[in-house]
């Protein structure tokens, strides 16, 4: 039993309430780099902010039926272009902090956020994971090295990490079953998606998505969203990506913007 399985069913045998092992939390489509194999397809989709009353109504929904989330990751495009976001995670801090296991903010490194943004996530344990892209864009090294200077002046935990992106398509017919070692699931649009990828894939129109299979519409309902959560499902599209290092691409290639 994988470790976000473990998680709901303690609680739920336990305490008769559900709980998430990791969740995507998307705020904005916007980003300062437009990424060819963009994970998010950002490039693909409507760029905008989503606003901070539809992030704290889908905040309220989900926490008024999930007890507790392992880790949570805040992401885009880039979350620190949302102008609102200290708003959003002192809205988070003062209602939901507790019942999250991990905090973390997932950004490419190249903005430098307010300092009291910066303050907020240090006084509350906020991460800050910093996705590093220089080997692809040498370019950036420059940001990644400003925005850890500024972290660590004022005291925020903070870690590069470097990533293989998944390729769509080709997985089934070259390596059978797809066998995702971990379930990212994601909160975006009133809607509990069962994988990050999926969800993406969605909202940039490149596939369809059933209900109840893909995605769970978050409602008064514990025991509908526990049945929706109970036991490893694939989504319908699992034959869209591909996970493994050795197979993965490189990831930040750029597309040139029209």
């Amino acid at each position: 039993m994988r470790l976000d399985e473990f998680i709901n069913y303690w609680f739920w045998k336990q305490h008769q309430q559900n709980a998430i092992g990791f969740l995507d939390f998307p705020i904005t489509i916007r980003c300062t780099l437009n990424c060819r194999d963009c994970m998010q397809r950002v490039p693909l989709r409507e760029n905008f902010d989503i606003s901070v009353e539809t992030l704290v109504k889908d905040l309220d929904s989900l926490f008024s039926n999930v007890a507790f989330v392992g880790e949570m990751s805040i992401m885009g495009g880039e979350p620190f272009i949302h102008n609102h976001l200290y708003e959003l995670l002192d809205y988070i801090v003062r209602n939901y902090i507790k019942k999250i296991g991990s905090l973390v903010i997932t950004t490419n490194g190249t903005i430098v956020p307010e300092k009291q943004v910066l303050e907020l996530c240090r006084d509350n344990d906020i991460f800050i994971s910093i996705s590093d892209y220089s080997k692809t864009l040498p370019k950036i090294t420059a940001y990644l090295e400003r925005f850890e200077a500024i972290a660590k002046e004022v005291g925020v935990g903070n870690e590069r990490k470097r990533w293989h992106w998944s390729e769509i398509g080709k997985f089934d017919e070259e390596y059978g079953q797809n066998d995702c070692s971990i379930e990212h699931m994601q909160l975006f649009n009133g809607k509990l998606w069962r994988c990050t990828l999926m969800a993406a894939g969605f909202y940039a129109r490149l596939c369809d998505a059933v209900e109840s299979i893909d995605y769970h519409i978050l409602r008064n309902d514990n025991k509908g969203l526990h049945d929706f959560l109970d036991g490893r499902r694939p989504t319908t599209q699992c034959h869209m990506c591909r996970y493994p290092l050795e197979i993965g691409i490189d990831s930040a290639i750029q597309m040139n913007r029209s």
